[in-house]
């Protein structure tokens, strides 16, 4: 078993951020957004031939005896 940090970053994609405007009005403006990135910690459970389990530990949690358990 072994744990690790990992990120992740979830931008807006060009086909989300499209909008229905008339030809004749101005561009629209878009202020500049930071996009939501975070961590979360996962615990990767091998033996010799492959990955038997990935668990991704919730927002808030601690690693105690009973989430080894």
């Amino acid at each position: 078993m072994d744990e690790t940090w990992a990120h992740h970053f979830d931008p807006e994609t060009k086909q989300q951020s499209m909008q229905w405007k008339h030809a004749s009005s101005p561009p629209v403006v878009k202020f500049l957004k930071t996009a939501s990135a975070g961590k979360v910690m996962a615990s990767v459970f091998w033996d010799n031939e492959s990955v038997l389990m990935v668990d991704y530990l919730e927002h808030g949690k601690t690693v105690t005896g009973v989430y080894y358990a």
